[in-house]
């Protein structure tokens, strides 16, 4: 009888740790692909980098290959940007609101890049 039981417990643990895990991608897919719609900011990077979130001036940034974006801070997009490439480095593109940093403003950026 113990051995019954204890089959029985191992196939419920594997059963409901796979519900918890459906579950969970259930509710974070669609917060992850809201969020990447809702960035405030965006950058391309010239060098690929590995997933890694860091916050920046306030903003919180993922970053994954060339590709990031970032939460509203309450800087500048010129300051943000400068803080954002000592952090990941130069970047090719940076926009903020939708609104891209000129070829200018974006060479003053990446002249903070370390």
């Amino acid at each position: 009888m113990r051995n019954a039981l204890s089959h029985y417990g191992s196939r419920l643990g594997v059963l409901v740790g796979a519900a918890l895990l459906s579950t969970l991608l259930l509710v974070a897919a669609p917060q992850a692909h809201a969020a990447s719609d809702t960035a405030f900011y965006r950058a391309e990077l010239v060098s690929p980098v590995e997933m890694r979130l860091a916050v920046v001036r306030n903003a919180m940034f993922l970053c994954d290959g060339t590709s990031c974006m970032g939460s509203k801070a309450n800087s500048r997009a010129n300051i943000v940007c400068a803080s954002f490439v000592r952090e990941f480095g130069v970047a090719a593109s940076f926009t903020a609101d939708g609104k891209a940093l000129d070829a200018e403003a974006l060479a003053k950026c990446n002249a903070r890049a370390g």
